[in-house]
């Protein structure tokens, strides 16, 4: 199902075990980010011993100014590569993570499903989005237990880390978790997907469910466009 780590800065580091532990069992690319002088950087590999290697580097030079997004990933959609490795930019200063299987859009053979979400939706937004509690909100209904981690550099939102269905993940040590793959093998229990969709229940009695929030986005220019009708105070 792929994990997420997030390491606020200052807290920390993970460990070399860890990290190991992270990409044996999460084996289908990996990817870090964090910030250098307000800018984000991403580092994606396909090869675990770089990636540990580096993210070493980015822990130790790094961890105390910046926080850092993780990602290992178990490829459920889309071909094995580079180009579905997470973080993912949805513009220049913000860039996001995802743990779970997105039935609210669909994948194509070559591009994952969060990927799509990524071009479908996110891309969509306002760039301000994530200040909105609604939109956080509203994205944690869509994407029902999955989790999301966003790292921005966005000069007009208050913090650099926003995490989407935080409470459903693991801290330890200050450092969160997605799941509990960042322990041995044989302490990871097997992950059962269901066939869960991405519903929301408007506050007009409709339910719009699967990929129909894409007309939304295009009668309303992105979702972030629709919910300011409602005059929704950031927070």
């Amino acid at each position: 199902m792929c994990i997420i780590a997030n390491i606020p800065k200052g807290v920390g580091v993970i460990n070399e075990s860890t990290l190991k532990n992270m990409t044996n069992n999460n084996s289908h690319g990996f990817g870090v980010s964090y910030i250098k002088d307000d800018e984000i950087e991403i580092y994606k590999t396909m090869i675990s011993s770089e990636f540990i290697s580096n993210v070493m580097n980015i822990q130790k030079e790094h961890s105390k100014t910046s926080d850092i997004l993780i990602h290992c990933r178990i490829a459920t959609s889309g071909n094995t590569d580079i180009e579905n490795c997470h973080p993912f930019k949805v513009d220049d200063n913000t860039v996001f993570a995802h743990n779970g299987v997105l039935t609210c859009v669909e994948p194509t053979v070559a591009m994952s499903d969060t990927r799509m979400f990524n071009k479908v939706f996110l891309k969509n937004m306002q760039p301000n989005f994530l200040g909105s509690k609604k939109v956080r909100e509203f994205i944690g209904e869509i994407i029902n237990t999955d989790k999301m981690v966003f790292q921005t550099t966005n000069p007009v939102l208050n913090k650099n880390t926003y995490i989407i269905n935080e409470n459903l993940g693991i801290t330890e040590n200050g450092i969160w978790f997605s799941n509990s793959s960042y322990k041995s093998r044989n302490l990871v229990t097997n992950y059962a997907y269901d066939n869960l969709t991405c519903d929301y229940n408007w506050d007009d009695g409709y339910v719009y469910s699967g990929t129909d929030y894409v007309s939304i986005i295009e009668q309303h220019g992105s979702i972030a466009d629709y919910l300011s009708s409602s005059n929704d105070d950031p927070s």
